[in-house]
């Protein structure tokens, strides 16, 4: 049972742990809360289901039924009232362990990370095979830094609980943390086999993004593959250690460095079916789990999927060939090449030669479906392959029931699409757009949406807004919340949709409104939206700088990768804080001006030979960039965005661009009144700030962060991501 769950507790449940939702949107993982005994305060006692515990049970256990009421008070945050229950059993039984794993519980939810760990270790101390004692600290250890301590207490855990799925999960995020990749990887393989569970899968997913590089990768290629395929986390986040695996495997690493060698010239399709290669290409599994899930982030492979692309134009325009692929089982890989290409916008290189021969085939299959004639499958693909069929094909034309998996591809090319158009043209507006660089902006966003998605990552059950962000970052100075019914978020700047479902499943009672600039981008956040059933968001057109004249109020106000496109960010910034409620919180994410130096010198080159942002003006620039041989310039490749059209035209290409610095950030949330909660940074890092900087283990000093970030200019990616609260006591209900 989750602390948040409906109902009271017996005596018998006064320990089990509260779980936290998955991994929050372009954040590190959140991790499991602590737990106290599942057991319960005494083995074999009775539940007590009623709303307080009954007179005979307070009888029989008056500690037991003190902790169970305390708990029932801590999860309808009646915090005051659980802390003096729980510290009455302490006074009744100081001797007793379970009710200081309780007040532990209560104060490592409370962020109170140092006091928790003492309320732990005095459990331990009182009964040293206390499995959830030691469990507990653990967590609390390795939330602060402490990781040799924290794996000693967690392998204690193990020594007294061998299958326990929650401690291999944790050992294995200090292990990522201590930069230990094999110890973790095998952690965390041992969790997932104990108990493939939502949350274990969820944990999986978290972990194994941070361990490209750890030996013998290759015994989870199928865990890998279920992951992509089956979304146990976010598949952007996963794509690099599939493309590690990609560019491992025996079968695929000579083709794919033969194509590289070859490059910009294509192997011919002769020489890949004499290598056998087209049919290891048409068995993998894990390639098209990656081609169907996220853009391929990886130039060998990139280079690789071009030239198998064109060997397949090249047996499509034969029909001999063409039907002795479509035996060898090529159409299902070249569906899911396709649906690769439609992901990234075409942004793979085209040839003169290859544009010519792809129109005329096009025109071949658009022909033949206008008079009613029998189309071939793998033709038909192909030309998805290479642009989108919408501007092939129409609905009304005839070619019957498309078999799987052709009807995947006909589906997300041409009546998606359809759909979307439909729905921008209903979207409501709720501000004017008046401003001329949000005009420019809006207008470079319609070009597609942005960014394009197709799976997110499974659901987990919804938790308190508290309970989240203590979570998230476990040291934050956080004051207190509201304590209203539901939580109000605004996603301002929501793009296609990721943010405001993950916030819609994840906060229990969200009510969210999602605005944009990007009629392209609502639409497809929309239609995404109606695909999962969520019925909790409301989407509109918006300007960020005239929010305000929305007259609403938010407990929650997201803000991630927009501010810094705007004319004016501190003004943008200054109006989303007007319409956050006192001791609401904001997340944000800005441009470091510190980790943006190849960015610079690639626009600068952009700028120098007069590119536009043409989707065929972009590819080009992609791959001279690559071909100038200056290693900054290179450096804009090991950006994900660079692998998608629109993604590569927000990164080069765009309009409007602020970068920041940390101090600039301190400066404005003094002036604003806005208190600094943390950045959200995965555990490597957080752990280097600890070990630099131990006198400060909320981790919240800029200052510091400043110095650390001159130190290591890629410490934070491109963008700072943290969050803040502003000044206030907290609306009541």
């Amino acid at each position: 049972m989750d602390l948040n769950d409906a109902g009271s507790p017996s005596a018998t449940e006064a320990g089990v742990a509260a779980r936290a939702p998955g991994p929050g949107p372009q954040t590190p993982a959140t991790e499991p809360m602590p737990r106290a005994d599942r057991a319960g305060a005494d083995a074999g006692q009775s539940a007590v289901p009623a709303p307080v515990a009954s007179a005979s049970a307070a009888a029989r256990d008056p500690v037991g039924s003190l902790c169970a009421l305390a708990i029932a008070a801590q999860r309808a945050q009646r915090h005051q009232l659980a802390r003096v229950l729980i510290l009455r059993a302490i006074a009744l039984d100081p001797g007793r362990a379970q009710p200081h794993v309780v007040l532990g519980l209560m104060l490592h939810q409370a962020g109170r990370l140092a006091d928790a760990t003492v309320s732990y270790v005095r459990a331990i101390e009182l009964e040293p095979t206390h499995a959830d004692a030691l469990l507990n600290v653990g967590i609390a250890l390795e939330q602060q830094g402490h990781l040799d301590a924290a794996a000693a207490a967690l392998q204690r855990t193990l020594g007294l609980r061998p299958d326990d799925a929650e401690a291999f999960y944790h050992l294995a995020a200090v292990h990522v943390a201590r930069g230990d990749p094999a110890r973790a990887l095998g952690a965390v393989r041992r969790a997932l086999e104990i108990n493939e569970t939502p949350a274990t899968r969820s944990l999986f997913a978290s972990l194994i993004r941070n361990l490209a590089g750890a030996p013998l990768l290759h015994e989870l290629r199928g865990f890998v593959t279920r992951a992509l395929a089956e979304a146990w986390g976010r598949p952007r986040l996963l794509a690099p250690v599939a493309t590690t695996m990609i560019r491992q495997d025996a079968r695929l690493a000579p083709l794919i460095a033969r194509a590289v060698a070859a490059w910009p010239a294509r192997l011919p399709f002769d020489a890949l079916r004499a290598a056998a290669g087209l049919e290891a290409i048409f068995a993998d599994p894990l390639l098209v789990a990656l081609l169907e899930s996220t853009h391929v982030c990886d130039r060998a492979i990139e280079r690789f999927l071009t030239a198998v692309r064109c060997a397949l134009l090249a047996a499509a325009e034969d029909s001999h060939a063409s039907a002795d692929l479509a035996q060898a089982g090529a159409l299902r890989f070249c569906c899911a090449l396709a649906a690769q290409c439609w992901i990234n916008e075409y942004v793979f290189d085209v040839t003169d030669d290859e544009a010519a021969r792809v129109t005329a085939l096009a025109e071949r299959v658009a022909s033949a479906l206008r008079a009613g004639e029998a189309v071939a499958m793998l033709p038909l693909v192909v030309v998805a392959c290479y642009r989108p069929l919408h501007t092939v094909i129409t609905p009304e034309m005839p070619g019957g029931a498309w078999p799987e998996p052709v009807a995947g591809i006909v589906r997300q090319q041409v009546h998606e699409p359809l759909e979307e158009r439909q729905l921008a043209a209903s979207m409501p507006r709720l501000t004017a757009i008046d401003d001329e660089v949000s005009r420019r902006v809006r207008a470079q966003y319609e070009q597609n949406p942005y960014p394009r998605w197709v799976r997110l990552e499974q659901p987990w059950q919804p938790t308190t807004l508290e309970q989240w962000l203590r979570q998230t970052l476990p040291s934050a100075p956080l004051a207190p919340l509201s304590a209203r019914d539901g939580v109000d978020v605004l996603v301002a700047g929501c793009g296609s949709g990721q943010n405001p479902i993950t916030a819609a499943r994840t906060l229990a009672g969200a009510r969210v409104l999602a605005v944009d600039l990007s009629l392209a981008s609502l639409a497809h956040a929309k239609r995404k939206t109606r695909e999962l059933a969520i019925d909790t968001i409301d989407y509109a057109q918006a300007d960020i700088l005239e929010i305000g004249s929305i007259g609403r109020q938010f407990d929650v106000v997201d803000t991630t990768g927009v501010l810094h496109h705007l004319g004016d960010w501190q003004a943008g910034w200054r109006a989303l804080a007007a319409v956050t409620r006192p001791g609401g919180v904001m997340r944000l994410g800005l441009y470091s001006e510190r980790a943006s130096a190849g960015v610079v010198a690639a626009r600068a080159f952009i700028a120098a030979r007069h590119y536009d942002s043409t989707p065929e003006q972009i590819r080009r620039c992609r791959q001279d960039l690559l071909a100038a041989g200056d290693p900054l310039l290179a450096y804009v490749a090991d950006y994900p965005d660079f692998f998608s059209t629109s993604e590569c035209r927000d990164l080069l290409f765009h309009v409007q661009e602020h970068r920041l610095s940390l101090p600039q950030i301190k400066a404005f949330l003094a002036a604003q009144d806005l208190r600094f909660l943390g950045f959200a940074v995965d555990a490597a890092v957080m752990a280097h700030y600890r070990q630099r900087f131990p006198d400060d283990p909320a981790a919240t000093d800029l200052d510091r962060w400043d110095a650390l970030e001159a130190e290591y200019p890629a410490l934070f990616g491109r963008m700072y991501l943290f969050w803040v609260q502003k000044a206030g006591p907290p609306a009541t209900p």
